[in-house]
């Protein structure tokens, strides 16, 4: 058996963001390969970070010395799917902000897809780093777009300015400049990432369950950043209401954008046989260990994931 094992962490185009893990994943396939199943060096290919034309002419050298063996292909890096299609995204793939692109696309993955953009972006907001208007205001415009643009679809997805601005936010989102200045921890993945695994689920309905919880439990961490959001993107009125009040009422709000729009609230209502935090008690350590968030704090968040 011959294995393929292509990662890419880092991208020419500055619209698609490096990523960070790659070549840890790729090493620990390897290592797992050689060590454990005992799988010779000579059968396994390793490339990273190399163009599509790279790519193509490696793997089809290597292949012509299979002999009719059995193949297997591991890739690690952006990708996407449009209808059936699955791409990889190579180092010197270019984004394309073309919205007919985007046409065959079913609403559900649109909606799961327009959260991970908030999601991206609100991790790139809430920090202790404070008075960061002009990357505030970016972010905050960018949320309000996103959820008009989602709501617009859901009634019609032949909306093409509608999917544009999709587009743009994304592209806007991932490339972390937003964040530039505010030192924002990397947070989304790794709080999806304590219940993907256990719970069968990819990246985006990871963070699209946990990330709301997440708002909801730790809003007094930056409060001055929650009750903003609340009052910029969410509209809650502030008349008579404390600030932990507002604060969360905003994050509920974005709990309850993410229902309306049919993402899962919970792991209970994807049927996954999950109860207590305690079976996510490695998952849970492994992320307090970090410092990002409380190991109190992420017990409660896992519970709420779970429903």
């Amino acid at each position: 058996m011959k294995w393929c094992i292509v990662g890419i962490s880092q991208y020419i185009d500055e619209n698609i963001s490096d990523l960070i893990g790659v070549e840890n994943s790729v090493e620990k396939l390897n290592m797992a390969l050689t060590k454990d199943i005992e799988i010779s060096t000579k059968d396994i290919l390793i490339l990273s970070n190399e163009t599509r034309d790279e790519i193509i002419q490696k793997m089809g050298e290597f292949l012509e010395k299979a002999e009719g063996e059995d193949f297997v292909f591991y890739f690690c890096g952006h990708g996407m799917k449009a209808g059936k299609e699955l791409y990889m995204f190579a180092t010197n793939t270019s984004s394309i902000l073309d919205p007919d692109l985007t046409a065959s696309a079913p609403f559900k993955l649109t909606a799961y897809h327009g959260a991970c953009i908030i999601i991206q972006a609100l991790e790139q907001y809430f920090c202790q780093t404070q008075d960061t208007p002009i990357q505030d205001g970016f972010i905050e415009t960018i949320c309000r777009t996103v959820i008009c643009s989602l709501k617009m679809l859901k009634k019609d997805m032949d909306n093409g300015n509608a999917r544009g601005q999709l587009l743009w936010a994304g592209a806007l989102v991932t490339n972390r400049i937003l964040g530039r200045g505010k030192e924002a921890p990397w947070m989304a993945g790794p709080l999806g990432n304590i219940i993907e695994e256990k719970a069968g689920l990819d990246y985006t309905t990871g963070i699209a369950i946990t990330f709301p919880k997440y708002m909801m439990v730790c809003y007094k961490d930056c409060l001055p950043l929650f009750v903003q959001f609340a009052m910029n993107v969410m509209n809650v009125n502030p008349e008579r209401k404390r600030d932990n009040q507002i604060a969360r009422e905003g994050a509920e709000a974005l709990q309850k954008i993410f229902d309306d729009l049919g993402l899962a609230h919970s792991l209970k209502e994807l049927g996954k046989d999950f109860t207590s935090y305690e079976e996510f008690r490695e998952e849970i350590d492994a992320y307090a260990a970090k410092g990002v968030i409380s190991k109190e704090d992420l017990q409660e968040i896992v519970q709420l994931s779970i429903g």
